[in-house]
């Protein structure tokens, strides 16, 4: 699990299942600056080289948007370098919410007790 801010968006990241070389994860989005509140799903495949897939929704006024986004990357251990292109299902786009992003992603292990 993860929290990071992207200037003034603040996301937390969670793992809910990993298979393996594969993880699909969960994320709940908030960035206040421009009202933008959001989620989203996805499937990774992670060896040096990364990728993913990824859907959001997001919620900013009335409006209200589906985002495709489709992610590569190297990883290295705990870190992966990913640039991610976003892709909407249609207008209008939403202020804070790239058509594009570049990510540094630092995982920690999270020890689950039994």
């Amino acid at each position: 699990m993860d929290a990071r801010g992207d200037g003034g968006a603040i996301m937390f990241r969670g793992s809910t299942e990993r298979l393996g070389a594969h993880t699909f994860k969960a994320s709940a989005i908030v960035e206040p600056d421009h009202g933008v509140v959001g989620g989203e799903i996805g499937w990774w495949a992670d060896a040096f080289f990364c990728g993913g897939l990824n859907l959001g929704y997001f919620v900013s006024d009335s409006r209200k948007v589906t985002v495709f986004r489709l992610d590569v990357g190297l990883s290295l251990g705990a870190y992966r370098v990913v640039y991610g292109w976003n892709f909407y299902t249609a207008p209008p786009l939403i202020p804070g919410i790239n058509s594009s992003e570049l990510s540094l992603m630092i995982f920690f292990p999270v020890k689950t007790l039994r």
